[in-house]
């Protein structure tokens, strides 16, 4: 099984100690599978999401984008506690699959073109839907490209500007965000696992 690491940039959260970062992930394969399927590549997604980065993770069907998903979300919210993490797809079916919800639930909003500013109004007066984007350190979104691009839009500027005003100054106010994509398996026919890293020490980016 090979994970592609598409993109990788680091954020300026204060997320988890680094030292403790492997040994979370190891134990936490160990205790839900005692033959844990994890390859190399996978961990450093891993490592990298759970470390403050955000992460584009591109692979083939059956690869183990899911088994990968489950876990940094699993261990995201051991630490940081279930409100902490928050997982996103477009579709409702795609949503169900990763125990996550719509882009369009999050939002409060039917799929309709409704400005961002509005959808954001909305929100700020909405105590519940704004504690529950207050909350979240980790934004994970299944199938990203699926996303309309003005609706990717309108999601980062909600996060951002109900962020910490000492925040709102980075994509998705400073959240990690991990987004899953789907390759076509003929990249990887090689069979290589084959990893590509690019990252700087600036403020944080999005997909």
């Amino acid at each position: 099984m090979s994970v592609f690491l598409a993109h990788v940039e680091r954020v300026s959260c204060a997320l988890l100690p680094r030292p403790s970062l492997l040994a979370c992930v190891l134990c936490f394969c160990v205790m839900t599978d005692p033959s844990p399927s994890l390859d190399a590549s996978q961990l450093q997604v891993a490592r990298y999401v759970l470390g403050g980065r955000n992460v584009a993770a591109v692979g083939a069907a059956g690869c183990g984008k899911s088994t990968l998903l489950a876990l940094i979300v699993s261990v995201a919210r051991q630490r940081w506690g279930p409100d902490a993490v928050v997982v996103l797809a477009w579709a409702g079916s795609a949503a169900q699959l990763v125990g996550g919800q719509t882009v369009a639930s999050l939002l409060h909003v039917s799929v309709g073109d409704v400005s961002k500013e509005r959808i954001l109004s909305r929100i700020l007066a909405n105590p519940q839907a704004r504690g529950t984007i207050a909350a979240a350190r980790l934004v994970v979104i299944d199938e990203a490209p699926t996303i309309p691009g003005r609706w990717f839009d309108r999601l980062e500027y909600v996060f951002r500007r109900v962020a910490a005003p000492a925040m709102q100054c980075r994509p998705f106010g400073g959240r990690v965000v991990f987004g899953m994509l789907v390759c076509l398996s003929f990249f990887f026919e090689a069979g290589a696992s084959c990893v590509s890293v690019r990252a700087n020490g600036g403020g944080g980016g999005y997909l």
